[in-house]
């Protein structure tokens, strides 16, 4: 009799268990934070990759001399480096002096969207009026 009300020392298999269930749903969410955070750490790099191809096209189309930009649709795809991606470039005549310039950049990359930056140039004028 005196056996069996003696406290018996270590872990029951069904404590074992228990825990085991526990830290696996514990893990499971973790798991899913984790991938989630992965997942928006990939697009966020996409967008900054996009943003940057943008700003070069922008920069490299305003930097132009007015006169050296032709009426048209230019595309090209890059498809080295970090960021596979597709650049087109129009350029529409929108009157005497002014030209509108719309740039897309399309990213090959999943979850990462197109944008589209539309501007206008406009030519320098002729005579200075400075010197009347």
């Amino acid at each position: 009799m005196k056996r069996m009300l003696k406290s018996r020392d270590g872990v029951s298999l069904v404590e074992l268990m228990v825990a085991m269930v526990m830290l696996a749903v514990m893990l499971t969410s973790v798991a899913g934070l984790t991938f989630e955070a992965a997942r928006r750490s990939v697009e966020t790099t996409g967008e900054n990759y996009r943003q940057a191809a943008m700003l070069e096209e922008v920069n490299r189309m305003t930097a132009l001399p007015y006169n050296n930009l032709a009426v048209g649709t230019v595309c090209r795809a890059i498809s080295t480096g970090a960021f596979p991606h597709k650049r087109c470039i129009t350029t529409t005549s929108t009157g005497l002096y002014s030209k509108q310039v719309t740039v897309i950049i399309s990213p090959g990359m999943r979850g990462v969207l197109p944008d589209t930056v539309t501007f206008t140039r406009a030519r320098a004028p002729v005579t200075n009026p400075l010197f009347l």
